[in-house]
């Protein structure tokens, strides 16, 4: 018997939702009563040297704290914490109105904000591994955004925050947004991920600005008109703490 999730990476192993369909096969197998398939070390394929699974394992009670800080004046904003209250076979729902898939996907935001699927984590992290993902966002007000961001994972790096010392991969991102009203944004990301010891980002780093705007004027936040130029996102998330089942 061939699983869906098969027919998809025999046609698109390196698909937009590769990543998404191997946790799926993962999850047939397991249901088959069968190992998951495990790539196979080879010798100078770089893919394959020091090659980290995830853990996806998400459980009821996991939690995890950051403190959210202004990448330029290193000031905290705030402090806050996602705790998983529930998880069905597609999704992990935390307080806050905070929802993933189950490979850590954001799908809902706290803000109002709905994802069509994305790929932003990986499954394997190993040094050079590269993707890119394409979907839309609906923020609260229904106005859509259609984004595209390329994704590599340039290296590994030991990091220290208020929650301890990991060695993390650091998963670099850059692409765009756009809206319905001409509006472009450009988009950068980092994040500092220890897939073998914790399920959520260690540190995160957005950055959001607006790079060009075509026809009329779209106003954003507050009433203010945006411009190109205007920086509307550059924080860093550290974590802080974090509670979770093995």
């Amino acid at each position: 018997m061939v699983l869906p999730a098969e027919q998809y990476l025999r046609v698109y192993p390196n698909g937009y939702f590769s990543e998404l369909a191997q946790l799926e096969l993962d999850a047939g197998l397991a249901a088959l009563g069968e190992k998951p398939i495990q790539i196979a070390p080879a010798q100078g394929n770089p893919f394959t040297q020091g090659t980290v699974r995830a853990d996806v394992d998400f459980r009821v009670g996991d939690s995890y704290s950051y403190r959210q800080l202004d990448r330029d004046t290193k000031e905290e904003r705030r402090r806050f914490t996602n705790t998983v209250v529930r998880i069905t076979d597609t999704e992990v729902i935390f307080d806050r109105k905070l929802v993933l898939d189950r490979l850590g996907n954001l799908v809902g935001h706290p803000d109002g904000r709905r994802f069509t699927p994305r790929q932003d984590q990986p499954l394997e992290y190993a040094i050079g591994k590269k993707w890119k993902t394409r979907f839309s966002v609906v923020n609260r007000h229904g106005a859509r955004f259609n984004t595209e961001i390329e994704f590599r994972i340039t290296r590994r790096e030991n990091v220290t925050v208020p929650a301890g010392a990991f060695g993390c991969f650091v998963i670099e991102g850059a692409g765009y947004s756009a809206n319905e009203h001409g509006v472009w944004f450009a988009i950068a990301s980092t994040r500092w991920m220890a897939p073998d010891r914790v399920r959520s980002p260690v540190i995160s780093e957005n950055y959001l600005k607006v790079s060009a705007r075509i026809g009329g004027p779209h106003f954003g936040k507050g009433g203010k008109g945006w411009e190109v130029g205007d920086v509307l996102d550059n924080e860093r998330a550290e974590l802080v703490e974090y509670k979770q089942t093995r």
